[in-house]
């Protein structure tokens, strides 16, 4: 069953992959798309953001760290005005909270 930040990201168009993610001042800009339509790109910013934790541990450097990282799960649970989410993706686990993300123009 899909959580609610996929069913957001994913907009009924299958496996999604990481085509890009920029972390910054309190802010995650990650776009995403469906692997088999990578030029169907979604970005998103996650703002008021605080990073908890990058986890590349289970990787190596013979991992492909080439985008799109394959999506392997992408968890959200409210608390509070925030939500806490967690990105797992095949190369690496990024953990955060921030507001619920909003839809940008890729610049």
């Amino acid at each position: 069953m899909s959580t609610k930040i996929e069913t957001f990201l994913y907009r009924n168009m299958g496996v999604h992959g990481v085509v890009d993610i920029r972390i910054s001042n309190n802010l995650i800009d990650l776009t995403v798309a469906p692997f088999d339509d990578l030029k169907n790109t979604l970005t998103v910013r996650f703002a008021c953001c605080r990073l908890l934790y990058i986890d590349s541990s289970y990787s190596d450097m013979s991992d492909n760290w080439t985008m799109p990282w394959d999506i392997l799960a992408f968890d959200s649970d409210q608390q509070g005005h925030q939500w806490r989410f967690c990105l797992h993706s095949e190369v690496v686990e990024l953990g955060f909270v921030a507001e619920w993300p909003i839809p940008i123009l890729a610049s």
